[in-house]
């Protein structure tokens, strides 16, 4: 436990701190752009599934097959 809190307070005493928030800010962007990029990928496949599923309905017969 000494030796976390002894990194965690030369970590904060360095100048070089300003760049780990910059980093987190880029890791939060780059989170929300692949959340966002899932979501749409999401929604094609899920269109391109019910699009197959209604073509199919199309070409199957109506009635009872003899």
């Amino acid at each position: 436990m000494k030796f976390t809190r002894r990194i965690l307070k030369y970590f904060l005493r360095r100048d070089e701190g300003v760049t780990t928030v910059e980093y987190a800010v880029m890791l939060a962007c780059i989170i929300v752009a692949a959340i966002a990029g899932i979501l749409n990928a999401g929604d094609v496949q899920k269109a391109l599934w019910f699009n197959t599923a209604d073509k199919m309905t199309e070409i199957t017969p109506k009635g009872p097959v003899l």
